[in-house]
């Protein structure tokens, strides 16, 4: 225990616990000190100036018989108290264990003479003969030869006592105070409260934030769905959405990313994946949903055929989508849904076999994931959310023709449409049945070409593609009248061509936004030296658009009716986003 005063901190000595005067070594009576050597006490550590040396050491021979004077009496010394340790003269260390120490309180070494008990007959301690020898100059002198110590009555020995362990008492409650408050977890800057601690805020993207099994239910009631992975973060070896490049460059890094599958135990094997990625601001999170959508309208990172587009309506601040088909065997039907709220961009991909689920159930489970979203990311929630059938969305091909994903595979895991770039002046063949050139045609106000070619497949017979030629007339009325000559010109074919061979008028049919989508499909065979040489040719309207299709195929490796003019029917969709 340390001590205070104005000349600092210095550790103050044991009190020597007895009232009686002294007997000097010759054995009479020392009288008390005066009252100026008595006020010493009151420093930490008392000068040696007042000493000429050292006391005489107490003698070997036997005392003297002592007399008792009438003015003082031996009385017999006062048992030390037990909250003081008193030390004897040949042992060390300090009267008290400070705090600082690990000991609790005041320490208590044994007294010089035991337990409390009957005085000996000297009641002074002898020191050993080098104790002098050891102590240096600056050491206090040993207590008992201290004679103005014993003026210190009981009274002020007792409160000495009290203020001591009143000071323990105070170190004590400081230094576990100090320990407490370190071990708090505290917030640079944050101003103490009061009443029950306010709960940790819920991070913004959480396991809350994923679609549940519950949700999933909308998409397929009765499927079972589990979920089978959960995670925050995302490495290679993580699954992938389809179409989805994860890492492209110039892209806004994510703050955070979480991903859950879910799966079912149907005959469809039908399955979900669910990304959300957090963005710093909502202006990152648009940047990326914008990018996202084209790769899901181009779907460069895997050979798919985009069978529709959606545009789902109140579904956050945007919303859109697409079933791709990966032709396999057996082909697998992603429902792909791309979905921004705030600064929250999420992706769901349900894929199942041979056929789609339905879309409409997409959306809803979709809804539910962008309500538990949208107050904490600063968007706009899903109210009345409705999907709607839509154009693919553009990806990188080039605006307002057909893209490589518009065109289903013939060999089931094989092939790989492309097109070459745009052509303003160009020639093309016919099957010799349309009335028209549409490299020459009267009436276009412009027109261009693409050609689009099949790659990676073996059994396609060599530079197997077709002809993609898009007029823009000057209104809807003339497009229509165009629809018209080359109708009435292939249904008269075989009379005006006698070796030419026409199947049924295959309609086209469609819609994008209030533009409708009039047109016809046809199969054309010529025949030559008993060759037969298969033609497919189509012409579709939309507005002011015409657009015309031929592909010179061959009986053993060609496209169906309805995927032929499915293809018709995208031509004309993928016209209205062009410039």
């Amino acid at each position: 225990m340390a001590d205070q005063d104005a000349a600092g901190h210095r550790p103050r000595r044991a009190l020597f616990s007895t009232d009686d005067t002294t007997v000097d070594a010759d054995g009479g009576q020392r009288p008390p000190a005066p009252p100026s050597r008595a006020r010493r006490s009151a420093d930490p550590w008392p000068e040696d100036d007042d000493h000429d040396g050292p006391a005489e050491p107490p003698r070997s021979t036997p005392e003297a018989p002592r007399s008792t004077p009438e003015p003082v009496a031996i009385q017999p010394a006062t048992p030390p108290a037990r909250d003081v340790r008193i030390t004897p003269a040949g042992s060390t260390g300090p009267a008290f264990t400070p705090p600082g120490s690990g000991s609790e309180g005041l320490s208590m070494a044994p007294a010089a003479w035991g337990r409390p008990g009957p005085m000996p007959t000297d009641p002074r301690p002898h020191a050993p003969e080098h104790h002098h020898a050891q102590r240096s100059a600056s050491s206090p002198p040993p207590m008992w030869q201290e004679p103005h110590r014993h003026v210190v009555d009981r009274r002020t020995r007792t409160g000495l006592l009290v203020s001591a362990l009143a000071l323990v008492v105070v170190a004590c409650l400081s230094v576990g105070f100090a320990v407490w408050a370190n071990q708090r977890p505290q917030t640079a800057g944050q101003a103490p409260t009061t009443g029950a601690p306010t709960p940790s805020p819920t991070p913004v993207l959480s396991e809350a934030s994923m679609l549940t099994d519950a949700d999933a239910r909308a998409i397929d009631e009765d499927a079972g769905w589990k979920i089978s992975l959960d995670t925050q973060g995302v490495t290679q070896d993580s699954p992938q959405v389809t179409c989805i490049v994860r890492d492209e460059a110039g892209m806004p890094i994510p703050e955070m990313t979480r991903l859950r599958t879910l799966t079912t135990a149907n005959e469809s094997r039908t399955a979900a994946l669910h990304q959300a990625d957090l963005y710093p601001t909502a202006e990152d999170a648009q940047r990326v949903y914008e990018a996202r959508l084209g790769q899901l309208g181009g779907c460069a990172k895997q050979p798919v055929y985009l069978d529709s587009g959606w545009a789902p309506a109140d579904l956050g601040n945007q919303s859109g989508g697409v079933v791709a088909v990966v032709q396999d065997e057996v082909a697998t039907f992603h429902s792909l849904l791309l979905v921004r709220t705030g600064r929250m961009v999420n992706v769901i991909d349900v894929a199942q076999e041979r056929k789609a689920v339905p879309y409409a159930g997409l959306v809803e489970a979709a809804a539910e994931v962008v309500n538990s979203q949208c107050g904490k990311t600063g968007g706009r929630c899903a109210t009345d959310a409705e999907s709607r059938e839509s154009i693919p969305p553009l990806g990188t091909d080039q605006p307002g023709f057909l893209a490589g994903v518009d065109i289903p595979r013939i060999t089931p895991a094989a092939g790989e449409w492309g097109g070459t770039p745009v052509e303003s002046e160009f020639d093309v063949i016919t099957s010799q049945c349309e009335g028209l050139d549409p490299a020459t045609v009267s009436g276009p106000t412009s027109r261009a070409k693409v050609t689009y070619l099949l790659s990676n497949d073996p059994d396609a017979p060599p530079q197997y593609g077709f002809d993609e030629v898009v007029l823009t007339m000057e209104d809807a009325e003339a497009g229509a009248g165009l629809l018209e000559r080359f109708d009435d010109s292939v249904r008269e074919c075989p009379d005006n061509l006698r070796t030419a061979d026409v199947s049924e008028r295959t309609a086209i049919e469609g819609k994008v936004g209030k533009a409708e989508i009039r047109g016809s499909a046809y199969t054309v065979t010529q025949t030559v030296d008993d060759e037969r040489l298969p033609f497919r040719i189509a012409l579709v309207t939309i507005e002011e658009k015409v657009v015309y299709l031929l592909l010179p195929t061959t009986e053993d490796f060609d496209f169906t009716d309805e995927q032929w003019a499915a293809v018709a029917q995208r031509a004309a969709e993928r016209t209205t986003q062009g410039s």
